[in-house]
């Protein structure tokens, strides 16, 4: 018998295995893959973590996570944490930029703002229009998405959690010391449920509980630019507000060239996680395309080093972290934005399923379901 079953070995369930073996639960995390897939949203070796973000609400977090992720280097040995510094940018008028300064001080968090000029001193390898506007930030950079999964499920490991992998759950049902998880390998009771799926919640949710989360399900595209001037030595992750929000990293995955990709887009599909993966789309490329084109000076035109991620979103971009029924607790929707993220949601969820009041409001995460 279990304390608590966690569903979904991604960032955020091995992240909730931990802080729950940490505080004693007995924990079984189980996966549906074999640990280390590239079928979900947990994989690779970049993701931005940043202070500055436009909404309160996730500004709120980030100084815990930035803590939280330190901790879990000292604890692992392991480095999973880049410092490049972080660079906001696009026009003046925007109001996500606007927020993402005034948020940065109402927080009292050093940062910069950079006019045009200052701009085009500080990153000669940039287009800058007259009308833009920058906000620098120095604590940003890269986090290194399967290193750090694995050594949450290490970490959990260590303190007692048990892990099945490549178990395909085919019922869970109540009972009455809580609820039998059911599948290919596996057999378990557990106290407690915490749902961390990422793209295939709604369907764990639907057959289980009939429930609809309201999320879609999108493949976008990311691609390689190879660097054909030497102006990008200690270049900043960097988010452009534009019309379509785009973003980037410097050097980091592959010598030589930077990661560049569009947020999401109207371009890019959506699609069945179950799917299997298509050719990225030539639409979503071209807008890339067109991006790197307009605001870098030193990347070569065009890219044939192109690959598709998974993204699950809800509507707003808030994520999904709700007691959908007693004792079940889902964790949902972070693409996009979540990974840095990932050690304060599974501290929340292990506060959660231990009964004590989580230190943030809930409120923006209640899960909605789809009409």
């Amino acid at each position: 018998m279990y304390d608590v079953i966690v569903i979904g070995a991604g960032a955020m369930g091995s992240s909730s295995a931990y802080f729950l073996a940490k505080k004693g639960l007995k924990v079984a995390l189980v996966e549906q893959f074999k640990l280390g897939h590239t079928k979900g949203s947990s994989h690779g070796e970049s993701r931005i973590i940043r202070m500055a973000y436009p909404q309160k609400h996730f500004a709120e977090m980030m100084p815990e996570s930035y803590r939280l992720w330190e901790e879990i280097q000292r604890e692992s040995g392991e480095k999973l944490l880049r410092v490049t510094g972080g660079l906001d940018f696009g026009k003046e008028s925007d109001t996500n930029l606007q927020s993402v300064r005034e948020t940065l001080e109402k927080m009292e968090v050093p940062h910069e703002v950079l006019d045009p000029q200052q701009l085009r001193e500080r990153f000669p390898g940039l287009r800058i229009d007259d009308g833009d506007m920058g906000v620098y930030q120095k604590d940003a950079g890269i986090l290194n998405a399967s290193l750090a999964v694995r050594t949450l499920q290490e970490l959990a490991k260590s303190l007692g959690a048990e892990i099945f992998e490549e178990v395909t759950i085919e019922n869970i049902e109540k009972t009455e010391k809580g609820f039998m998880v059911s599948g290919k390998g596996l057999d378990a009771e557990g106290t407690k449920l915490v749902v961390a799926t990422g793209a295939w919640t709604r369907k764990l949710l639907g057959s289980a509980f009939a429930i609809t989360p309201d999320y879609e399900v999108w493949r976008p595209s990311y691609a390689f630019w190879r660097i054909k001037k030497d102006v990008y030595r200690d270049f900043p992750i960097f988010i452009c507000w534009d019309e379509e929000v785009f973003y980037g990293f410097p050097e980091n995955e592959q010598e030589g060239a930077m990661k560049v990709a569009i947020h999401i887009s109207e371009e890019v599909p959506r699609v069945d996680p179950d799917e299997p993966d298509a050719v990225p789309q030539d639409r979503v490329l071209a807008k890339i395309s067109d991006f790197v084109a307009r605001r870098f000076s030193g990347l070569h035109p065009s890219s044939d080093d192109v690959t598709n991620c998974l993204y699950s979103m809800t509507p707003d971009e808030n994520f999904i972290i709700d007691e959908v029924r007693p004792g079940v607790v889902v964790a949902a929707g972070f693409s996009g934005h979540g990974f840095k993220f990932t050690p304060v949601i599974g501290r929340i969820i292990s506060d959660m399923i231990t009964g004590s009041d989580p230190c943030y409001d809930l409120t923006p995460f209640a899960m909605r379901k789809e009409n």
